[in-house]
């Protein structure tokens, strides 16, 4: 008795999901999201990389090229990057 039903998807914003806002988050790459089972939470891992090396005088990090980052949600839609040492 159960049917295969297969909706349009519709986009909730024209904004992105995750904006960049950080230095090293010029260009944002490969994501992958998670809830957690416990905690109700979303998970979101993202891949961002650095666009171009900061101008003289300041010295290019390369640790900021392409980094992993976090970020998480309590409805999937409103995403908070927490600061992590």
């Amino acid at each position: 008795g159960t049917k295969k039903r297969i909706l349009p998807l519709v986009k909730h914003s024209p904004d992105p999901v995750i904006a960049p806002e950080l230095p090293w988050e010029g260009m944002l790459g490969w994501t992958s999201v998670r809830r957690d089972p416990g905690s109700g939470r979303y998970q979101l891992w993202y891949q961002a990389y650095q666009p171009k090396p900061p101008q003289p005088p300041h010295k290019e990090d390369r640790r900021l090229r392409c980094v992993v980052c976090y970020a998480e949600s309590a409805d999937g839609v409103t995403w908070i990057k927490p600061k992590l040492k």
